[in-house]
């Protein structure tokens, strides 16, 4: 039970078929004004209206209790407001009671809204209403009941509803919306305020449930690997998810067994080796997630970045040439080295040769004049030729200009890329493209 200020403010009432507690309600301090919510006679249905207007109404039907009708009771203000809403189209409900708050918190009153009586539409037009504003206390009247009709008679008692509690309702869905759109780093964030709000709990306030507790800690191991994947720091995502694997954590052996965990590993490991299939394909997946969110520029630098990825993998995994920055000047022809930067290993002194993507989309040719990479790469008369989706991105603000990446130029890179999945990851990879990252939070 809370301590109720002694304020004189605003009492929003809906109204229901039992009105012994909605009595206890405008009983509980001196209102300056009391607004009941009541249902519409729709339907061939009773209104609830007469519970608040008749002169008279029945207060326990079981014993024939009679008494003034709420309106009339002598605790109740003279300033009095009805407003009334359908008791079962919720949309309706809700703007008509958000209408009514909208104008006693405007004028500057203290408001209360007690979801106590009435339908369960009414009851969460009042709630969700009620939770849009800040200072609006909810409070609801509870007490014994002895059948599913009343509340036993002097049992009653005014709770109020754990505002911090809702609050974190409402960010859990939020972060599954969010998760549900693989923006990871925003779920994080979410699921992080959900944990700050639990630590802060108000001194006599409702304790979050254990469960709630446990979701959080849950969903921020889960998008901590997810999120780390995301921004390609997959050294510290494996480690996340090791140490659930370590403590036998349901969510970290769902990753595992839905080959999440073998994938990440590989990407951690091929970052100490060189670019290689998987990193190609983990660009691919994550250009996708960013396309999804609209972030085109990032999502077509991302594919910039496959394009020199692809013949690094190449380079690496078939030719044993790590490093496209700092080749061994003997692997490099004249024709390719012309014009590159050179510079000296600061380990053994040897000279190196930087190749830029189409130097070394020539070396790669040079190496096999057959490789799938090199044959299916256009070319004009000049030889290896820029992609269309390619002279576009260089005008971009990720790039040279200023001009924002669109949907359509993201459509005409994806394209491009769909068509060579196999030489640039698939045929190294031997296998087709693994399944985009989850979307559902455990």
């Amino acid at each position: 039970m809370s301590n109720i200020p002694e304020r004189a403010g605003t009492l929003i009432l809906s109204v229901g078929g039992s009105p012994e507690p909605l009595r206890h309600s405008i009983a509980s301090r001196p209102w300056a004004r009391v607004v009941f919510v009541v249902s519409e006679a729709t339907g061939g249905g009773a209104s609830s209206r007469g519970q608040v207007e008749d002169a008279e109404i029945v207060y326990n039907k079981e014993k024939g209790t009679r008494g003034p009708g709420l309106r009339h009771l002598p605790e109740c203000p003279r300033d009095v407001g009805i407003v009334a809403v359908p008791p079962d189209d919720l949309d309706r409900a809700l703007a008509l009671v958000d209408g009514c708050l909208a104008r006693e918190v405007g004028q500057g009153r203290a408001v209360t809204v007690n979801y106590t009586g009435g339908t369960k539409t009414m009851t969460a037009a009042l709630v969700l209403a009620g939770a849009a504003y800040d200072g609006v206390r909810l409070e609801f009247v509870s007490g014994q009941r002895p059948d599913l009709v009343q509340v036993r008679a002097g049992s009653e008692h005014i709770t109020e509803m754990p505002r911090h509690l809702l609050g974190a309702a409402n960010l859990f869905a939020l972060a599954r919306a969010q998760a549900g759109r693989r923006a990871y780093g925003a779920a994080l964030g979410i699921v992080d305020e959900i944990g700050r709000l639990f630590g802060a709990v108000p001194s006599g306030g409702a304790e979050p449930p254990a469960s709630w507790r446990q979701r959080q800690q849950t969903w921020r191991d889960w998008l901590a690997v997810l999120e780390g994947w995301d921004r390609f720091a997959f050294a510290e995502a494996a480690r996340t998810l090791a140490h659930g694997l370590a403590r036998k954590a349901p969510w970290a052996q769902a990753l595992e067994n839905e080959g999440v965990g073998p994938r990440l590993r590989a990407l951690a490991e091929e970052v100490k080796t060189g670019p290689g299939p998987a990193l190609c394909e983990d660009l691919w997946l994550n250009a996708q997630r960013r396309a999804e969110l609209g972030l085109y520029d990032d999502a077509i630098a991302r594919l910039y970045r496959l394009a020199e990825a692809g013949v690094q993998a190449r380079l690496n995994r078939l030719h044993r040439i790590a490093d496209t920055g700092a080749v061994p000047r003997g692997m490099v022809p004249e024709d390719i080295a012309a014009g590159c930067s050179l510079r000296r290993d600061p380990k053994t002194g040897a000279e190196t040769v930087a190749l830029p993507l189409y130097r070394a989309l020539l070396l790669l040719r040079q190496l096999d004049p057959g490789d799938v990479l090199a044959k299916v790469w256009p070319c004009d008369d000049r030889g290896f030729a820029t992609p269309e989706w390619q002279r576009q991105r260089n005008h971009s603000i990720l790039a040279h200009g200023f001009r924002p990446a669109t949907e359509e130029d993201w459509k005409k890179a994806r394209a491009w890329f769909e068509a060579r999945r196999g030489p640039f990851w698939e045929e190294l990879l031997g296998r087709a493209t693994a399944p985009q990252l989850p979307d559902r939070l455990p």
